[in-house]
């Protein structure tokens, strides 16, 4: 059928032909005979290949109708027992935005900017993304950690265009059965959509899901109606929706090891470990003997010489960092009779990195003394502060220290080991100019810049990857994204009674378009102050790299 036998159809025959193509049947016949001519056309392109295998080019420019948009599917509803479909769309948007939303890339682009509230099918109003997750008998330690990923942009945009659903063990359904590694991921990614969802059918949004899911997958480790250590909690999740998304993935690209979660979270560190041990370890007991540390009656010169040290350096991948609150002793103000409950600033504790203090432990029972220095920092830091210790009673007790810190500009500069020599020595634009094309290599390598990138280049090429990677890697400073803090009326002297149990978990989010923070206690959503969050009793920090 050509051109002008296309003309010559009517309406209704028109209609039929484009029904039969999957084509919009709506407009006027000057429309219709548009549409139809392009189809027909188009069709013949495809028949009409060249010896590569091209479609022969258009030599005329015709203006055409664009295609249509592509609808989006949609899941029908059925009313049961009697087994008929809805099609009442008005009616049943809440309810299909409530257990299934979706989200567009445009949509999601403009999330960061949005200021305007929506409304549930109640007309209760709220704000996208800072919304309660119903707590199902304590399980705050889980709703308030999820509720930090999801302000994690690049995570949180993630699974709002549901790319999780894309991959290839998602398609084939594979490893996603309850109690699979794939199905938390799912569940996890419901739960981010919902959060961000426009026209909910209720504000709060039910875990229930997720929560079961992760009671299956931890083995009871974290269970509803126990309370659970939310850093505990917080570095168990992370690392399972990493090893469920390389699950989903196809072969090839599991093998990179590479995931959001990694993209997001992943630094590097390196360890030095001094360990010292008697010459003829290895044949007598594995406990370790304080004697060895001690100067006897042999002499200190006698005693060293049977002692035998080793270095090692090692450099593993971290996706978030503990940092040890010390223990302060707690005074009683005179004037008021209360206690007085010290502080310590955040740049103490992460000391523990700076490359210069050595940390004792012991390991297979020999003494070993540790450094640790950062390598590269990821584009989000995520703290545990270690509040939580058990003692001789078997409860769990809880360090009041409060731990200030910025809630902008956080400098990690300080703690950034570029050499592994335990200081920043980062080299300058103009020592990149100067450094033959093995020394960029060299420090190319060192930067983590692949060996693809770097075959066959130019060395004006190989300078400007490690320039470009220079200004990622010592970039240091961090802003605040959310945190999650612990609270109790339980005394803090009180050595009988379980800390954890007794308390519960608040997360505190910003809200990028107008800088306010918010608090989300249970059901409890609410405005606070940026002061009051860097003086809370947190367990968690989630910070941000600065562009």
């Amino acid at each position: 059928m050509d051109a002008k036998a296309v003309k010559k159809l009517k309406v209704a025959e028109l209609k039929s032909e484009l029904k039969k193509r999957g084509l919009p049947t709506d407009g006027l016949k000057a429309v219709l005979v548009a549409r139809l001519t392009s189809a027909l056309e188009s069709s013949a392109n495809e028949e009409v290949k060249d010896d590569n295998g091209v479609a022969d080019m258009e030599v005329e420019e015709k203006v055409v109708e664009p295609p249509p948009a592509k609808k989006q599917k949609k899941e029908p509803f059925y009313c049961l027992p009697d087994g008929y479909e809805i099609k009442d769309e008005p009616s049943l948007r809440p309810i299909r935005s409530a257990v299934k939303p979706t989200h567009t890339p445009l949509s999601v682009s403009t999330l960061d900017q949005n200021v305007e509230l929506s409304s549930d099918a109640f007309d209760n109003k709220y704000l996208r993304g800072y919304v309660s997750l119903n707590n199902l008998s304590k399980t705050d330690y889980i709703s308030t950690s999820v509720q930090g990923l999801c302000h994690v942009k690049s995570v949180r945009d993630y699974f709002l265009l549901g790319k999780e659903l894309e991959l290839e063990g998602a398609r084939n359904g594979v490893n996603l059965q309850s109690g699979q590694v794939g199905c938390l991921v799912l569940r996890f990614g419901e739960v981010v959509r919902k959060v961000w969802s426009e026209g909910r059918f209720r504000v709060a949004v039910d875990p229930q899901d997720l929560v079961q899911e992760i009671v299956l997958q931890s083995k009871g480790k974290f269970q509803i109606g126990k309370q659970g250590n939310v850093s505990d909690f917080m570095t168990w999740l992370i690392n399972m929706l990493h090893r469920g998304l390389l699950a989903l993935m196809d072969k090839k690209s599991r093998k990179k090891k590479t995931t959001i979660i990694t993209e997001s979270f992943q630094g590097t560190v390196v360890v030095r470990s001094i360990t010292t041990q008697k010459k003829d370890a290895s044949t007598e007991n594995s406990e370790f003997d304080d004697s060895v540390l001690s100067t006897n009656k042999k002499g200190l010169g006698e005693e060293s010489a049977e002692l035998e040290v080793s270095e090692t350096d090692t450099t593993t991948n971290f996706l978030n960092l503990t940092l040890d609150i010390p223990h302060k002793p707690l005074f009683k103000d005179d004037d008021k009779g209360g206690l007085v409950i010290p502080q310590e600033p955040i740049s103490e504790l992460l000391g523990k990195f700076d490359g210069k203090r050595y940390l004792d432990a012991v390991q297979g029972g020999n003494l070993t003394k540790r450094r640790y220095t950062i390598q590269k920092l990821p584009k989000y830091l995520v703290l545990h502060l270690g509040r939580f210790t058990q003692n001789q009673f078997g409860k769990t007790e809880k360090n009041p220290t409060v731990i200030t810190f910025p809630v902008d500009n956080l400098a990690m500069g300080q703690y950034l080991d570029f050499n592994g020599g335990g200081s920043i020595n980062a080299p300058s634009t103009e020592m990149l100019n100067s450094m033959s094309v093995s020394e960029l290599k060299s420090t190319a390598e060192k930067l983590k810049i692949p060996n693809s990138s770097m075959t066959g280049v130019e060395k004006s090429d190989l300078i400007n990857l490690c320039s470009s990677a220079l200004s990622s890697t010592t970039s240091n400073s961090y802003d605040l994204v959310a945190s999650v803090c612990h609270s109790s009326d339980v005394n803090v002297e009180t050595t009988a009674v379980d800390h954890l149990q007794e308390g519960g978990y608040k997360a505190h989010v910003r809200h990028d378009a107008s800088q306010q923070w918010f608090e989300i206690d249970d059901h409890d959503v609410k405005p606070t102050m940026p002061q009051l969050v860097a003086l809370s009793e947190s367990l968690v920090l989630i910070f941000v790299k600065k562009e």
